[in-house]
């Protein structure tokens, strides 16, 4: 049971209420001034069950990096598998899955303690994307054996995962995540779901993994979804059935300071108007939050609440919230992007999201098929205005069960894991379900799906569509409207990095300390509501290159692996092994173009590294193999049995006479178990002479 179903079960009686709205929602129409008609959007969707048959759902956990690709979990309930792991690439349409199963990742074993889940953000940071786990097993028992929630990072330059390891012994995540990039710290909020077992906020360190407890933050089983790191390091959160209260940790001492009833009003879901529940105002609590920048964050608010705020962590508590817009019921799946915010909902602002049936009792309700894709501006030059982009149905004609994960590339693009109503030939999604001791697999009738829903192939396009530039490189773009007599666009770029003109040409900046996208954007001057994207990966200025190891000796048919790393203008460093070319400079060494080497006679060479007119070197040496040992030297004393060459191990079992020495002079003693064949054991019976040991 989510937080949001015990929510309304502990109303008691204003479950009838909420019914009530139900009612009135099918009869709703959209009443504000500022709504743009629809637009038909494109989607297309991609079947995770084709990947693992139990991925059964998933809540937040998705992030537009700053490579261009997509990140994701899609999460199950099954007690024998945990949460999979998956990356999307814009460019070339391509899914990956980077791992079936992150229990796997966490060191565990996904049949006895599967990680089941990524519910909390996922955060990205210093080239680094990181996560927490969610006891995701749906039986009675699951809580008291629970290991407990990692915190998982994962490194974009280089696809490596890094496990934190568990946070707090028995404790799940649910679900908040923050970080501050430049302490470098990992904030966590961790809940117990067993008798006596509380909530509490963690601190890590992404240098050490040291965890520090900062102190409790709410009681058994409580949820906080979202947390907001401003730029100076401090982190803003809300936990459930707090009374509105806002938690503000200082980033400099991890000090938690609790503000008393902070948060704004809880507007009602169908009509701006505050909820006069008192109730449902005691719960409130952040649904969901995204930064706008360093130092505002958008958000909504829970149960059910219809509002979108802003938050200024630079102003006075009692003026830091302001009303953006009204826009209905909405859960989760919301996100920001080119000065809009991306959701989902129901048709004409009809109420519903993936829990009706157990809200509400009514089996009908399960049966939504009526979820649509919206955005609201941000601009209040245009009265923040709502765009309806249609009926979110993809490629085959399946429409949406629930997408409560979403992300946008910030331009005409949206990013969706979740829920959609199967066809014919899916797979779809096995459901673990356990009663009465008894474990089976449900068929349910929805399958678990990454979608892409495009919003601006409504008719521009923009060329070339994916450009490579280095500092200061400049590239020429051009749109196409479909169906326009009236050609003319403006240009903008996501985020402001470079510069392009009103014709829209675009330069790359002078310095470039790390690999980034940006995304150029052509939006139809006639009609605003088009608009086409092209995306620019930006190749980082290396100003130095350091190969290692510096300076070695390699034998002849031996190999020895190269690594070269670049420094950035901006001062940063990476491994560019893969990227550079390599090459040697004399035949004694052969070098390939992963930077390994091989000896293949003897000499020196120069081992050269070079990327974009930028070299580095080492010196290497190929030296020919020792020659051989030796044969061993013959005439031992009478009776005995040569054993060993001097400097080798005499090997025997038991207690035997052992002589060692040459040309008839030997020394003798009585050994157990083998012995060195040395002078340091045996003295030295001839001088200058190699020497050797015997067995009686």
């Amino acid at each position: 049971m989510g937080i949001l179903d015990k929510m309304i079960q502990d109303q008691g009686t204003e479950g009838s209420r909420l019914c009530v709205r139900l009612c009135i929602a099918a009869v709703l129409l959209l009443f504000c001034s500022s709504f743009v008609a629809a637009q038909q959007q494109s989607v297309q969707s991609y079947a995770l069950n084709n990947y693992a048959r139990t991925l059964d759902g998933q809540w937040e956990g998705i992030r537009y990096a700053s490579d261009g690709d997509v990140y994701f979990g899609s999460s199950t309930h099954d007690a024998h598998h945990g949460a999979a792991f998956f990356k999307y690439d814009p460019r070339t349409k391509q899914l990956t899955m980077l791992s079936d199963d992150i229990t796997k990742i966490c060191g565990e074993d996904p049949l006895t303690n599967p990680q089941g889940k990524l519910h909390s953000d996922i955060v990205e940071a210093n080239g680094w994307l990181y996560m927490s786990t969610y006891l995701g097993v749906d039986n009675p028992i699951a809580s008291i054996t629970y290991t407990g929630s990692h915190v998982i990072g994962y490194e974009l330059a280089t696809g490596n995962f890094r496990d934190f390891g568990v946070v707090y012994p028995n404790y799940t995540s649910y679900s908040g995540i923050g970080v501050d990039s430049v302490r470098r710290y990992i904030y966590v909020f961790v809940t117990g779901e067993n008798p006596g077992q509380v909530s509490y906020l963690f601190r890590i360190s992404m240098d050490t993994g040291e965890k520090i407890n900062l102190g409790q933050v709410g009681g058994t089983y409580s949820a906080s979804l979202w947390f907001f790191v401003d730029k100076r390091g401090d982190v803003w959160f809300s936990v459930y059935y707090q009374n509105g209260d806002l938690k503000h940790v200082h980033g400099d001492t991890g000090q938690i300071d609790t503000i008393p009833n902070a948060l704004p009003p809880l507007y009602l879901w169908n009509q701006e108007q505050v909820d006069p529940n008192l109730s449902n105002q005691s719960y409130r609590s952040i649904g969901w939050m995204q930064p706008l920048d360093g130092d505002r964050a958008l958000f909504t608010m829970d149960p059910d609440g219809g509002m979108l705020y802003m938050f200024d962590s630079t102003k006075p508590i009692g003026q830091a919230f302001t009303n953006i817009k009204h826009i209905g019921p909405n859960e989760l799946g919301l996100a920001i992007g080119n000065n809009r915010v991306f959701y989902y909902q129901r048709a004409n602002r009809a109420y519903g999201h993936q829990s009706d049936q157990i809200i509400t009792g009514d089996p009908s309700s399960g049966n939504i098929r009526d979820f649509h894709l919206l955005s609201v501006s941000l601009d209040p030059a245009d009265g923040y205005a709502i765009t309806d982009y249609g009926l979110l149905q993809d490629q085959d004609g399946r429409v949406v069960f629930r997408v409560p994960s979403m992300m946008t590339d910030g331009a005409n693009r949206v990013f969706m894991t979740g829920d959609w109503w199967t066809i014919p030939g899916d797979l779809g999604t096995l459901r673990y379900n356990y009663s009465n001791g008894v474990e089976s697999y449900v068929q349910l009738p929805r399958g678990e799906f990454f979608a892409v829903a495009d919003v601006g192939t409504s008719g521009v396009s923009v060329t070339p569509p994916n450009p490579t530039l280095g500092q200061s490189q400049m590239q020429q773009f051009t749109a196409t409207l479909q169906n326009s007599t009236d050609q003319s666009v403006s240009w903008s770029i996501n985020p402001p990095v470079g510069s392009i003109s009103t014709a829209g040409l675009y330069i790359a900046p002078t310095t470039i300390a790390t690999g980034q996208t940006v995304t150029v954007i052509a939006t139809s001057v006639a009609d605003p509501t088009k608009l086409g994207t092209a995306t620019i990966t930006l190749q980082p200025s290396v100003s130095t290159i350091a190969v290692t190891p510096s300076n070695s000796t390699i034998a002849v048919g031996a190999t020895q692996q190269f690594a070269a790393t670049g420094t950035y203008q901006g001062g940063s460093t990476q491994d560019i092994t893969a990227q550079v070319s390599w090459s040697s400079s004399t035949a004694a060494v052969t070098i390939d173009t992963s930077g390994l080497a091989k000896g293949q006679s003897g000499g020196n060479t120069t081992i050269t590294a070079a990327l974009n007119g930028v070299t580095g070197s080492a010196s290497a040496t190929a030296v020919a193999p020792p020659p051989p040992p030796p044969p061993p030297p013959s005439g031992g004393p009478t009776g005995y049995t040569f054993c060993a060459s001097e400097n080798g191990t005499c090997s025997f079992t038991g207690t035997t006479s052992v002589a060692y020495g040459a040309n008839g002079k030997f020394n003798y003693q009585t050994l157990t178990g083998g012995t060195p064949c040395t002078n340091a054991v045996f003295g030295d019976p001839d001088y200058g002479y190699t020497k050797a040991c015997y067995t009686q």
